[in-house]
């Protein structure tokens, strides 16, 4: 009877070895190979990152991240072909999917899909959907997550519906404001829309807010103003003279107030 028990407890042992131990640091070796393939060979990298992900371990967040990185990497770059670049994309999207239909609340794994979607997007423009169809579903576990709500500003803006866009951007604003990017990306939103009132409202907010303000941002807004003949308006923000103060050597900024 002791044998038989003893027996048991070394096959449970085994077992949970196996699970645990080996086959975590099996799948990390051949993830690093997949990882040390991606500069030479996108292919067997991304072979090596499937047999990794397909040993099924806790680590298949990791995996995916790390094929997410590497995503991340290649999109931009000239010297992969549009053809690999969506191998790259369609094997995150198999991993990442297998997550969520495990753990739907998982919002960073959707964010990081998402993200890599939009950047395929400069190549197949319906990837911009398929970035709001994972997007989505993340509001359901993180309403006020800010990363989401630029997420979808981004997909609509790619698909130029410049209101959805703008309804993300103020969504998100109303839940935190002190970040300078999302009122330029507001400020954009709105001359597109060519929403002179509005546009005026949130740069005045926007100087309230902050204090710091970057040369390059108060000219960006300048030339919003200027394009849009609210010349006075411009004066009234008091942007022209505190480029004059910042840069009194710029002849632009003073032919700007004339």
């Amino acid at each position: 009877g002791k044998k038989y028990i003893l027996l048991l407890v070394l096959l449970l042992f085994g077992g949970y070895a196996y699970c645990v131990v080996v086959k975590p640091t099996q799948a990390n070796k051949v993830g690093l190979l997949a990882a040390m393939y991606s500069q030479v060979d996108i292919d067997i990298s991304l072979d090596k990152f499937k047999q990794a992900f397909d040993y099924n371990t806790y680590g298949n967040y990791d995996i995916a991240r790390a094929l997410g990185d590497m995503a991340k990497l290649k999109m931009p770059s000239e010297e992969i072909s549009i053809e690999d670049k969506e191998k790259i994309v369609l094997e995150l999207e198999r991993e990442i999917t297998i997550i969520i239909s495990k753990d739907p609340a998982n919002v960073r794994m959707r964010m990081i899909l998402a993200d890599i979607y939009l950047d395929f997007s400069n190549f197949d423009k319906s990837y911009a959907d398929k970035a709001i169809s994972i997007t989505e579903p993340g509001f359901e576990y993180s309403p006020e997550r800010l990363e989401l709500h630029a997420i979808m500003a981004r997909a609509y803006m790619l698909k130029k519906d410049f209101n959805k866009a703008l309804n993300y951007l103020e969504e998100s604003l109303a839940i935190y404001d002190d970040r300078e990017q999302d009122y330029m990306n507001v400020f954009y939103m709105l001359y597109q829309q060519r929403d002179k009132e509005k546009f005026h409202e949130y740069v005045v907010k926007y100087l309230a807010r902050f204090e710091d303000i970057s040369v390059e941002s108060y000219n960006v807004i300048s030339r919003y103003y200027v394009n849009f003949g609210e010349g006075q308006k411009l004066l009234d923000t008091g942007i022209v003279q505190v480029l004059i103060d910042t840069e009194p050597d710029i002849l632009g900024h003073r032919i700007m107030l004339l």
